[in-house]
């Protein structure tokens, strides 16, 4: 398997990224270079003098106990492990981020949800200087109404979308494989094109090795060259 074509991207986007991510999405927060230099693949700014912001690109959050209680009831199945229902709230995350002088974060939608954004929709709404979201792609979804769905929560601040190939549908009744995320007509690959002209980047999770999608990863960056697609959870299996 030939990765050049991911690898030799990495540094330039590392730098983009720290130098765009402050004006791109969090305005408020002063740029923390305006010059960035790739140096043994990785970022870093040309003036010493340059003010730091910290931004966790990648974070999920969920109710506490009370706020379940509330009105933020989790999916089916998906109800955190006990030793974290109680660690991972906004409020939470916010007192975690200010002791640690973290100025903003990037939401990931939680597969507690499931395509339920409202817990991270009201965090961005309550604390729009430190919060984004990227949102989570329903595969179940026609191309047509995924892409009207991506157009909504993009309007409600959502700034990225996450593809889980884990969520596709199998491609036959025996449960044999996974639908393909760049399948022609199908949701996912109007939304990857769409997220071109909306400037949204797409995160793609590999939580079980970049191998198994590899060609399906292919055929979504050939289909649409101008769409910012990013590898996250990517784990490698012997």
């Amino acid at each position: 398997m030939n990765l050049s074509r991911f690898s030799a991207t990495i540094p330039l986007y590392l730098a983009t990224t720290l130098s765009s991510a402050t004006t791109t999405f969090f305005p408020t927060i002063t740029t923390i270079a305006t010059t960035m230099s790739v140096v043994g693949g990785m970022a870093s700014s040309s003036s010493p003098s340059a003010r730091k912001v910290v931004i966790d690109s990648h974070l999920h959050v969920w109710a506490d106990t009370n706020e379940v209680l509330e009105g933020y009831p989790f999916a089916k199945g998906q109800d955190p492990p006990d030793s974290l229902k109680d660690v991972a709230s906004v409020s939470s995350l916010l007192e975690k981020m200010d002791s640690n002088n973290v100025a903003g974060a990037l939401i990931v939608q939680p597969i507690n949800y499931k395509y339920d954004h409202t817990y991270v929709e009201n965090a961005m709404r309550r604390y729009p200087d430190r919060f984004k979201g990227m949102l989570l792609h329903d595969p179940t979804l026609s191309a047509e109404d995924a892409v009207t769905r991506l157009e909504a929560l993009a309007l409600r601040g959502f700034v990225g979308v996450r593809f889980n190939p884990y969520l596709w549908p199998p491609k036959n009744k025996d449960g044999d494989g996974l639908t393909h995320m760049s399948t022609s007509g199908g949701g996912g690959l109007a939304v990857y094109r769409r997220c071109a002209e909306l400037r949204m980047p797409v995160g793609v999770m590999c939580f079980k090795g970049l191998p198994l999608h590899y060609d399906d990863i292919v055929k979504l960056l050939e289909s649409s060259p101008e769409t910012t697609m990013i590898l996250v959870s990517m784990h490698r299996n012997s």
